[in-house]
């Protein structure tokens, strides 16, 4: 492309054609013989795909991840919104998520080609806004983290999905360290033994 015009003009036909192959295939009826027929709904998807490190820059490979909608509650998201999840295998901090963004975001009636009068699907409201909690391991001892919470919110859900885009959530948790880490004290002798210390549940400034 020659010009920033010129690229967005790309851009916008692409977008337009993606829109009018979407709209032409949205709805896949399949005969079956002496059964009824096989109907496939293709809505857009999202791929929302999570990073988690903490403030050392290192990836937490141990932790829950739950989403959650209307209330801050993970039970008020829509039927059949997550199409799949996968993990990482190598980077156990990456979390992939594949959402079905028209039932995210809400959609319209999806009627029935085989009878203009009636509905595949009724129109999906969808929710109005997104939200997660983090609960990382270790949550306690000499080094730990803290459970983390992102309020249900609209912003969220209208960065996060986005139909046929990717988008990348970095979120980086501060590692906590108890000052027994570091703890200087007298011994008898010039020896002392640390395998009994317990963490003092205060953290290093």
């Amino acid at each position: 492309m020659q010009t920033p015009s010129a690229y967005r003009q790309l851009a916008q036909a692409f977008e337009d054609e993606t829109a009018a192959v979407q709209s032409l295939e949205r709805v896949e009826i399949e005969p079956v013989r002496l059964l009824p027929d096989r109907v496939y709904i293709h809505d857009p998807a999202s791929l929302v795909i999570f990073r988690i490190s903490d403030s050392e820059g290192h990836a937490l490979s141990d932790f829950d991840l739950l989403l959650t909608g209307l209330d801050d509650s993970p039970d008020l998201l829509p039927e059949g919104f997550l199409r799949d999840r996968q993990r990482n295998s190598r980077m156990r901090g990456t979390l992939s998520f594949l959402f079905n963004a028209a039932l995210m975001t809400g959609c319209h009636a999806l009627a029935d080609p085989r009878n203009p009068g009636r509905d595949l699907r009724s129109a999906q409201p969808g929710i109005d806004r997104l939200g997660l909690r983090l609960r990382p391991r270790p949550a306690d001892g000499f080094v730990y983290y803290r459970n983390t919470e992102i309020r249900a919110d609209p912003k969220l859900l209208r960065q996060a999905i986005r139909p046929n885009e990717t988008t990348l959530i970095d979120i980086r948790l501060r590692r906590c360290v108890d000052r027994e880490v570091l703890a200087l004290e007298p011994a008898a002798n010039g020896r002392r033994s640390f395998k009994h210390v317990k963490p003092g549940g205060e953290e290093l400034d």
